[in-house]
């Protein structure tokens, strides 16, 4: 169980400085962990890896049994010049647009406009304010790209034609000028399937991860702070224990931190026997009666109350609560989402809840949490975990390249990996050797669509990053180089990988 109140306190005490959850010097000199590690090396005991296992080993069974049933189509792509003019005659410049303009003439008659040629654009669609609209971005490709124009025909997806100007209007503000953003395509926007072997990946994504699940329940709340307006109940009852308990008051500390921090952790030393003992209060069972009953109303918890409920209640119980909130990091060093999924993770995992214990689990790897603010110093600390899904026999190098593929038509619900993230997890992989090859497959397919070319080239060289030892880094970098030169030489002419 962990003190997630104290996160919330140490990170108003310290001004998102050190908290709770900073290891001190000592623990990081010695292999700090970011969680408690049981003795099988591993986040989940040996008992519950076990009942998981039999799960993985029918699911991949089933898979094998499966053909690919569907078709995958990449998002629609073209080759483009992307023009910005944020001076001069810009409303010429779109009525010279509007006339279907050559680009050659354009750029002579506009030679203050900012040109990035033969880039990559790719479309999609998007809601803004309950309105769909067509959004066309360009790739980013070394130092380019980008660049995105949001309109309200979401027809010009599917009616796009070569040397058609696609453009976005920006009227300006006080402290921003009037400004044109315009794609000049030099083929249509188009679609292509899927290969078979990539729609398989996808297909063993969306078998272990199920697309009908969902981490959370209902509409949970988000948020950085306690909701105890939500839930009087809750908060009676919190305010209760808190007496029943003796628990010290953050307040009366005067932002004195570690003061606060020792007598916090001096009260959390058997604090579990100081609840089972006010529990046998009757005053106590009836307010965490009437806090049960509001928050299963209302679909609403506190990590308080989760705190105090955890050492009475069933794990069914508790992980119902947890479900019911969403926790938002309030600043870098808070590490307060990742505990919280990593208990939804745990509990679903104790309580053989494959779908929900697999997305949490991927969002601890993928560190799919919203903060206020975060830091890239912060991110060392943020282990991925891929040896529990290797300890649970998954095949991960699918996986994680089923969920790294972007698609214009996934499943409802689909997993979508973080390209930086899963570049980490495939670095400490004892598949590594096996997902560098296969990533070299990929960016060097014509088959495949370029966009996801590009994103698999990316995906290797995060991979890369992550590797320490320099030689297997700089072998492995020249094969990503060989196979970034396979690809169309104005894509490929950008993406440079550096020796180190």
């Amino acid at each position: 169980m962990y003190p997630l109140r104290l996160v919330l306190v140490c990170c108003s005490l310290s001004a998102c400085g050190a908290t709770a959850q900073d290891p001190p010097a000592e623990e990081k000199e010695s292999g700090y962990q970011e969680f408690k590690v049981h003795e099988n090396g591993l986040i989940y005991d040996a008992s519950t890896m076990s009942a998981l296992k039999h799960i993985v080993d029918s699911m991949n069974i089933r898979h094998r049994k499966c053909d690919v049933w569907k078709t995958y189509y990449s998002y629609p792509q073209a080759v483009c010049h992307v023009v910005r003019l944020d001076t001069g005659n810009i409303k010429g410049a779109i009525n010279d647009m509007k006339a279907s303009i050559s680009y050659n003439r354009f750029i002579e008659k506009y030679p203050h406009a900012k040109i990035q040629e033969k880039m990559l654009a790719i479309a999609y669609l998007n809601d803004y304010d309950d309105k769909t609209k067509a959004v066309i971005q360009a790739v980013e490709l070394g130092e380019e790209g980008g660049n995105r124009v949001s309109l309200d025909d979401t027809a010009i997806i599917n009616t796009s034609h070569a040397g058609q100007w696609i453009f976005d209007y920006w009227e300006g503000s006080e402290y921003v000028p009037e400004a044109v953003t315009a794609f000049y395509l030099l083929s249509p926007l188009q679609q292509k399937a899927l290969p078979a072997k990539y729609a398989s990946m996808i297909q063993y994504a969306d078998c272990m991860v199920d697309t009908t699940a969902q981490v959370y329940i209902g509409n949970a709340r988000s948020g950085r702070w306690e909701d105890e307006e939500a839930s009087p109940a809750i908060a009676e009852f919190v305010a209760y224990a808190d007496r029943q308990t003796s628990k010290p008051d953050d307040t009366a500390f005067k932002n004195n931190y570690e003061a606060f921090y020792t007598a916090i952790t001096k009260w959390q030393t058997g604090v579990d026997d100081k609840i089972r003992e006010a529990a046998q209060n009757p005053e106590y069972r009836l307010k965490l009666n009437r806090a049960l009953k509001e928050a299963y109303s209302k679909k609403v918890s506190t990590s308080e109350f989760e705190y105090y409920a955890a050492p009475t209640v069933n794990k069914d119980t508790l992980l119902f609560l947890k479900r019911c909130r969403i926790v938002v990091g309030g600043c870098s060093m808070d590490q307060a989402p990742r505990y919280h999924a990593l208990e939804i993770a745990k509990l679903s995992a104790e309580a053989v809840n494959w779908e929900v214990f697999l997305r949490s689990h991927l969002d601890v790897m993928n560190d799919n949490f919203e903060r206020v603010t975060d830091g890239n110093y912060a991110w060392g600390s943020r282990q991925t975990y891929i040896g529990e899904l290797e300890a649970l026999e998954i095949e991960v190098t699918p996986l994680l390249l089923g969920i790294s593929l972007r698609i214009d038509n996934p499943a409802g619900n689909h997993y979508f990996g973080s390209i930086g993230r899963l570049g980490r997890a495939m670095s400490e992989s004892r598949e590594k050797q096996k997902q560098e090859d296969a990533m070299v497959s990929m960016i060097s397919d014509p088959e495949l669509d370029d966009f996801n070319r590009i994103l698999i080239a990316y995906l290797f060289r995060n991979c890369l990053h992550h590797v320490e030892n320099k030689e297997t880094k700089n072998k492995s970098a020249a094969e990503l180089r060989r196979a970034i030169a396979t690809m169309p030489p104005h894509y490929s002419s950008r993406l440079i990988i550096k020796e180190e």
